[in-house]
């Protein structure tokens, strides 16, 4: 049957995880929200917002009704970012990726959207390959770094924090299994996110410096290792932290001549 797509059904967001963990490495999905119990209900509460109200646009394909492949793309002002797509194993160099993209390319030019950005991971070469074929080309790399809070036997100055949407943060938890959260510091103000009981996210590099930051993180939770997104950059490759992967920011701009075969 020739696969169909549309509005990913409601029926089918707990499928995502087990799809999207066919396709990362182990030690990669445990860093992402699917690995967290309660992605499904995230994406079940996105789905029951009025689409206009909602930055993200989720599409499933399907063949005989069954889900095969989906992406996730965002509507971040005048840009869209294509924040996840996944093939099942035994459907991938069918075309499904194409027809995924092109849903999100078709919105783009709907909406006089001017460019689109992904990531990619450094070890797919193939999506790499096919993504700058069509026009994307790559603006930097980041690598996915963990490791232990180093701050953890510092003496305490983490009253020197102010913590935000916390509370707010914490029946975020509880449903979702991952959540977010704003310190300020005397250095600067963060956002914070958590991955299961396991990590604390850090987008920010200068985290990594901010003593008072990370001693109260360890007040927080002390069980708690840190992932942190670090730029290509030798100068902020910390010595406690481990690299886990790599990931490439592309960028497509948009016109009229754009052909996806």
């Amino acid at each position: 049957m020739k696969p169909e797509i549309s509005t990913l059904q409601l029926k089918d967001v707990w499928q995502l995880p087990e799809i999207m963990k066919t396709y990362l490495p182990a030690e990669v999905y445990e860093l992402t929200t699917f690995s967290c119990s309660g992605y499904g209900k995230y994406v079940e509460v996105l789905l029951s917002m009025p689409v206009k109200w909602c930055e993200s646009r989720f599409y499933g394909v399907y063949v005989d009704g069954n889900l095969v492949g989906f992406a996730e793309w965002r509507h971040l002002g005048d840009i869209l970012f294509l924040n996840n797509i996944c093939i099942l194993p035994q459907r991938r160099g069918m075309g499904i990726g194409n027809i995924l993209f092109k849903k999100g390319l078709e919105y783009a030019k709907r909406y006089g959207i001017s460019a689109v950005y992904l990531d990619v991971f450094d070890w797919n070469i193939q999506a790499q390959t096919w993504y700058q074929k069509i026009g994307f080309q790559v603006m930097h790399e980041t690598y996915w770094k963990v490791g232990e809070n180093i701050h953890r036997n510092d003496a305490d100055n983490s009253r020197e924090l102010i913590l935000r949407e916390y509370p707010q943060a914490e029946a975020a938890h509880l449903l979702f299994g991952f959540s977010a959260f704003c310190v300020q510091t005397k250095q600067r103000d963060y956002t914070i996110g958590r991955i299961k009981d396991s990590y604390f996210r850090l987008s920010d590099i200068s985290a990594i410096t901010d003593r008072n930051l990370l001693q109260g993180l360890y007040r927080i939770d002390p069980k708690r290792s840190v992932l942190v997104f670090c730029p290509n950059d030798k100068k902020n490759n910390s010595s406690f932290l481990r690299t886990i992967t790599g990931s490439f920011r592309m960028k497509l701009l948009i016109n009229n001549n754009l052909h996806i075969s």
